[in-house]
């Protein structure tokens, strides 16, 4: 079982991925690592910063991710492709990477056997790899919701306190919730059953 939190920087995806992990529902190794924080790690710019260097690897690592025996993704394919599509805006990515996110989103956000939705509710806080751009969130968010709105993702939105959404987690996931072991722990899509090596996922020249 996949499940994927959408969501700009900022909004508590990882709050709650967290809060799982600590109630038992599912164990860290379960949980897909940031890709943001890997990145910074490697000295590549990140945010508001990246480019099409960025975008690539960014793509790059999430494609492979699909791959690897993960249940929880704090970050889908949506993130990648909102971030590209705002840099694409700002004259910081090619047009061939924005089509290359576009068309990987479209074929593995299926992968996902569901997807929470989390809306920007408070003011931004750091961590020490978040931008603290409040236009850049912004307009992030709505890409989001024009792309959620393009491709007609079912989701649950999450809102209010960190106690509301996770009664709305616990409620939506059921038994698959408290039973972690029933999720399956291969590689590649377990809605599809495949156990394949992660692709190449070059962009388009």
């Amino acid at each position: 079982m996949k499940i994927g939190f959408m969501g700009v920087q900022g909004t508590g995806k990882s709050t709650i991925v967290n809060k799982l992990v600590e109630e038992g529902f599912c164990s860290s190794d379960q949980v897909a690592p940031s890709i943001g924080r890997t990145m910074k790690e490697k000295g590549f710019p990140i945010n508001e910063s990246g480019n099409d260097e960025t975008q690539l690897l960014a793509l790059q690592i999430t494609c492979n991710q699909m791959y690897e025996p993960y249940n929880i993704y704090p970050r889908t394919f949506l993130d990648g492709l909102v971030y590209s599509k705002y840099l694409f805006e700002k004259g910081q990515v090619a047009e061939s990477v924005l089509k290359s996110w576009e068309d990987l989103t479209a074929r593995h956000m299926k992968d996902f056997d569901v997807l929470f939705y989390i809306k920007p509710e408070f003011d931004l806080v750091a961590d020490g790899d978040r931008s603290m751009n409040v236009e850049f969130r912004d307009r992030a968010a709505e890409i989001m919701d024009e792309y959620i709105n393009k491709f007609g993702w079912k989701y649950i939105q999450l809102t209010g306190d960190v106690e509301s959404r996770m009664a709305t987690v616990h409620k939506s996931l059921g038994t698959h919730a408290r039973s972690p072991s029933r999720w399956g722990r291969t590689g590649g899509s377990t809605r599809r059953g495949r156990s394949d090596p992660a692709p190449a996922c070059g962009h388009r020249r």
